[in-house]
């Protein structure tokens, strides 16, 4: 049987009798990632059973094949044929408009988020289209919460607490907040607040469990604040390679399913940790705190310069910015969320 990988050296796959394709699936995140084991392995025995073995997935982890800095440049190269795009790290590409989803309080939770998400990557999927890279759609992330190395009852608690900012818009808001901005990657929280570099880290908590994060912050308020939106996507130079019957599986089933295992992954994940926390988070002397209805709306009301932040970046790139955060408020409403932001 002959292996085919359209990729790399410039071979194509041709998916005939006898033949079988390989598809090199490339992402940074480790084996033991929620992500492999709810949606990259289920997905690449999906693959195969629904092209009846034509089409193999090859799974390469821990970023032997590129890193979430490079994913782009890689599908459009053909170093793999599918990967993980995270837009918020490609702010200068056509990717912009989807990181309207990451800005404060954009979505509840992950489920619903992923509706939403979704719905405006369909309605714009023209907008955010890449050259040499097919996007197959959208997760979302579970939202963010902030981990502290000291209580936060209110939002005055803030006031002068060095709050982990990973980009332009994070400051924006941390800084409507009256906190201090402090610019460090998420790999780097952990010693971050053990050093008191940082006060607080946002980050999901399906996130933070994995890098031990209630440890040396281990006082979390519950403010699903905001999070993080990933766009599994496909080389173009793989999917023209594939005969026209198993593009069509991709386009219609197999490359929507492959967001689709992204996003329930968040959705389990989310409720297993948040059984898991409060206990972890008493053993290192911590505790889970919730937010008052009145801090809610003033953490609310303090975002509102994010996203305006966000409008005036978008129209300098030529986006209507008004107009795509309207679209965007709109979609809340209709699933039942209310915006946080007026339009």
């Amino acid at each position: 049987m002959l292996v085919l990988s359209a990729c790399g050296g410039g071979s194509q796959a041709k998916g005939g009798a006898g033949e079988t394709i390989t598809l090199k699936l490339g992402t940074p995140t480790a084996g033991s990632h929620h992500w492999s084991k709810n949606a990259l392995l289920p997905w690449q025995k999906l693959v195969e059973e629904k092209t009846n073995g034509r089409v193999k997935v090859q799974l390469y982890e821990g970023g032997t094949l590129g890193t979430f800095n490079s994913v782009l440049t890689d599908l459009q190269g053909g170093l793999y044929d599918v990967g993980m795009v995270i837009p918020s790290y490609f702010m200068n590409s056509k990717l912009y408009p989807l990181s309207i989803v990451t800005l404060a309080f954009a979505y509840p939770d992950p489920a619903t988020g992923g509706k939403i998400g979704d719905e405006f990557f369909q309605k714009n999927a023209d907008q955010v289209k890449i050259d040499g890279v097919r996007n197959l759609g959208v997760a979302v992330s579970d939202s963010y919460v902030f981990f502290s190395t000291k209580p936060i009852k209110t939002l005055a608690d803030i006031k002068g607490m060095k709050i982990r900012a990973q980009s332009a818009a994070d400051a924006e808001i941390v800084k409507a907040w009256g906190g201090v901005p402090v610019n460090i990657p998420v790999q780097e929280s952990y010693e971050a607040l053990q050093k008191g570099v940082i006060d607080v880290s946002p980050y999901s908590v399906v996130g933070a469990l994995g890098l031990k994060i209630h440890e040396v912050a281990p006082y979390l308020l519950d403010t699903r604040a905001w999070g993080s939106v990933t766009v599994p996507a496909m080389s173009e130079k793989f999917h023209s390679s594939l005969p026209d019957d198993l593009k069509k599986a991709f386009d219609q089933e197999l490359g929507p399913k492959l967001a689709e295992l992204m996003q329930q992954s968040y959705v389990k994940e989310e409720n297993a940790v948040r059984q898991q926390l409060p206990e972890l988070l008493k053993k290192n002397g911590g505790d889970w705190m919730s937010v008052s209805s009145t801090d809610l709306a003033q953490f609310k009301a303090g975002s509102q310069s994010q996203w305006d932040v966000w409008i005036k970046d978008a129209n300098s790139k030529g986006y209507d910015g008004q107009g795509l955060v309207r679209s965007y408020l709109e979609l809340m409403s209709a699933a039942g969320v209310e915006p946080p932001v007026k339009g």
